[in-house]
């Protein structure tokens, strides 16, 4: 039998080790699901095919970052309740958010099919790109319960004290992926159809290992109807705002600058947004790392806050920013590094696309060491549950300064000044937060 997590007694480094590797393993296996379908598309289809696939990104945002509020947001109402000792409490908050779910889900999946057509026209899907973006959105709409209930599960699975099960989940959802895309898209031939569908079955897999994992006896993840209170749904939507924004954020801005590309691109747009699905899947994945990192501290901070322990809560903050920095960091050498390399993963590029898409990635690389600084730190609130500071970060880092400055880069300095935009985002964010940060360690999480 293998000894319980002691989050509120444990050494520091030794506990946090313990979530680190599952954690990030886990969310890099989510990335993975959309990165693999991008590569098989990439290389089946081309440039023509990495265009349609980003337009299509935003429903899939959408989708993950309702299961992101649900399970983040109950994820840490629930482990808080946990170490508190009221156990009841914490089984009606998943329950409420399980039904949340659902709930959510079904609304999607009906309204979505009734309005497909005008739906993938608004995401850009015209011309030569409308098949291609209809047939994917289709079946994400179809299976959108199992995307958002992979991360739902996910992290609902780390806060029962199973990170391990966690990580287990996601790799099982990405090994599935891997074969069905292969066979849908090379063998069968279906195309982007084949890519969505691959995705959408792989990720129900998680679901299936979720509801599984929920049965053990040592889980705290049952059904329970009683202990809890209406505002309790109130209170997951307001914790759990920040991660969804941080995700419905990128799907809205990843409309932003399709839109944008197309604009200032003409007859070059379908490569320019090509060029940015190659820059956008490399953004997830070492996004998704960081963000794996701060996943990982989560639901430290959250029970050592909840049990009044500054000190400890202080300690696991100040690890998981040295462990996202350094991994930023060693991101940024590779990818400086061997960008063209990448770029050639994704498709047999022309000389010409091969050279513009290196050129963006390069400038993008440099924005994510301000980015680790500023998702700890913006977990850190969400742990904490100063979820007003952690909206207002979320919402600053992830909509409002990406907009304003791909706009602005674009009037400026036209496709240049669009790569540059994420440069002019993560520093004004890490300004801020990291002003912030430093007078709450003076006052506030002193009185915690």
């Amino acid at each position: 039998m293998k000894k319980q997590i002691d989050l509120l007694r444990g050494k520091v480094n030794e506990t946090f080790l313990q979530y680190l590797l599952p954690s990030v393993s886990a969310t890099i296996m989510i990335s993975f699901n959309y990165f693999i379908d991008t590569l098989c598309i990439g290389q089946k289809l081309g440039e023509k095919g990495l265009a349609a696939l980003n337009l299509a990104w935003p429903v899939t945002t959408a989708l993950y970052a309702t299961g992101l509020l649900l399970g983040t947001g109950g994820g840490a109402l629930f482990s808080a309740f946990l170490a508190a000792g009221d156990t009841k409490r914490a089984r009606s908050i998943y329950t409420k958010a399980m039904a949340l779910w659902l709930i959510l889900a079904a609304a999607v999946t009906l309204l979505g099919l009734a309005f497909l057509e005008p739906l993938v026209a608004g995401l850009g899907g015209v011309g030569e790109l409308r098949q291609g973006v209809s047939d994917y959105v289709k079946w994400v709409l179809v299976l959108a319960v199992s995307y958002m209930g992979e991360c739902f599960y996910t992290s609902m699975l780390r806060n029962d004290n199973a990170p391990r099960l966690a990580m287990a989940g996601t790799l099982l959802s990405c090994s599935l992926n891997i074969f069905l895309d292969v066979f849908f898209i090379y063998v069968l031939d279906w195309k982007m159809a084949g890519a969505a569908l691959a995705t959408s079955l792989a990720v129900t897999s998680t679901v299936i290992l979720g509801l599984l994992a929920s049965l053990r006896p040592k889980s705290d993840m049952k059904l329970c109807l009683q202990g809890g209170r209406m505002q309790d749904i109130a209170a997951i939507v307001k914790v759990g705002m920040s991660n969804f924004l941080t995700e419905i954020d990128s799907g809205v801005v990843t409309f932003v600058y399709n839109t944008v590309l197309i604009q200032i691109g003409a007859s070059n747009a379908t490569a320019l947004i090509a060029v940015y699905g190659i820059v956008v899947n490399i953004n997830t994945i070492v996004l998704a790392a960081i963000n794996g990192v701060s996943n990982a501290m989560q639901p430290l901070v959250s029970a050592n806050s909840g049990a009044g322990m500054p000190g400890r809560v202080k300690a696991f903050t100040n690890l998981a920013v040295k462990w996202a920095f350094g991994m930023s960091a060693a991101f940024v050498i590779v990818l400086e590094w061997q960008a063209e390399w990448f770029v050639g993963i994704f498709l047999v590029p022309e000389a010409g696309f091969l050279q513009q898409a290196a050129g963006a990635i390069r400038i993008v690389a440099v924005s994510y060491i301000m980015a680790a600084v500023n998702m700890i730190l913006i977990s850190f609130f969400q742990a904490i549950q100063a979820a007003g500071k952690a909206v207002c970060f979320s919402f600053m880092r992830t909509l409002f300064l990406p907009v304003a400055s791909v706009i602005g880069g674009a009037w400026l300095a036209g496709v240049t000044g669009v790569w540059a935009a994420s440069l002019a985002v993560e520093g004004i964010t890490a300004a801020v937060l990291l002003v912030t940060y430093g007078k709450m360690l003076r006052t506030t999480i002193n009185e915690l």
